[in-house]
C-alpha cells in the first residue's frame, strides 16, 4: 500500500488511512472503500490497480442510479459518446437492440471516421447494467489500416442522462504474418460519458497511461506503414 499511500499524499486525509492497510487484507479493503468514497475520481482513474481485492467500481454519481432494468429506455443510448482521450462515438439504438454509428479516433478527421455496428440487451435485470457491445473495422473511403476493433461492456445510468456511462474493455486485432500472430491483438480498457473532456482532462488521462496503447494510436502506426 506505500505507493498508494504516496501517489494520494496530496490529498491529505487519504494518507494516513492508506498506511494503516497493512494489518489484515480485510483491513486494506476497508481502507480501498474509504479511499473510493473520498476520491471517486482519483480512484477510479488510477488506484484500483493498486489496492487488493478492488476491481473498477462506478463512479458515485452512478452508483446512485445502477440502471432503469427491465424499464430501459434505449434511447439513452442514442447520442454523441466520448472516451478519455475525447475520442468521439455517434451511437444509434433501435428497439430490436442494434446499434448503428461511427467512431472518430481523431476529432474531427474525416480519414478517422469509421462505421459501427453492434447489439445490446434490451431487456436487463433489474438492478442491473445494459450488457453491450459493437466492432469497427478500421477502413473507409480514405485509409485502410486493417485492424478490426470490438468493444464489449455495460451501460450505466445515472442521476441524469449527462451522468450516464458506458464501461468497456476492447480488442484490436491487426494483420500480421502467422509467425507474429502472437502480437496481432491488443486489449485495453474505454469509458465513454456524453461529456466531451476538457483539454486538462485528457492530457491527465495521457499522463496516467489511459487506454495505452490507444485503439487510434495502433491504427495510426499501422497506416503509416502501409501494413
Amino acid at each position: 500500500m506505500a505507493p498508494l499511500a504516496r501517489s494520494v499524499r496530496r490529498g491529505g486525509i487519504l494518507s494516513a488511512c492508506c498506511r494503516t492497510a497493512a494489518a489484515t487484507t480485510e483491513r486494506r479493503r476497508q481502507v480501498c472503500v474509504t479511499v473510493l468514497l473520498l476520491a471517486p475520481r482519483y480512484i477510479y482513474g488510477l488506484a484500483a490497480d493498486r489496492c487488493p481485492n478492488f476491481s473498477p467500481q462506478l463512479p458515485p454519481k452512478q452508483l446512485r442510479v445502477m440502471s432503469v432494468g427491465a424499464a430501459f429506455d434505449f434511447t439513452r443510448l442514442t447520442r454523441v459518446w466520448f472516451n478519455e482521450l475525447a475520442s468521439v462515438m455517434n451511437l444509434t439504438a433501435n428497439a430490436a437492440g442494434g446499434l448503428s454509428g461511427t467512431y472518430n479516433s481523431a476529432v474531427g478527421t474525416a480519414e478517422d471516421e469509421y462505421v459501427l455496428t453492434g447489439r445490446f440487451d434490451t431487456t436487463p435485470p433489474s438492478g442491473t447494467g445494459v450488457a453491450l457491445g459493437w466492432v469497427v473495422a478500421y477502413k473507409n473511403s480514405l485509409l485502410d489500416a486493417h485492424s478490426t476493433a470490438a468493444w464489449s461492456g455495460q451501460f450505466y445510468a445515472g442521476a441524469t442522462e449527462l451522468e450516464d456511462i458506458i464501461l468497456t474493455q476492447w480488442l484490436l486485432t491487426t494483420s500480421t504474418t502467422p509467425a507474429n500472430n502472437w502480437e496481432s491483438t491488443n486489449v485495453n480498457t474505454d469509458t465513454f460519458m456524453p461529456v466531451v473532456p476538457t483539454t486538462a482532462e485528457v492530457q491527465k488521462a495521457q499522463a496516467r497511461g489511459a487506454g495505452s496503447p490507444t485503439a487510434q494510436q495502433i491504427v495510426a502506426k499501422n497506416a503509416k506503414r502501409g501494413e
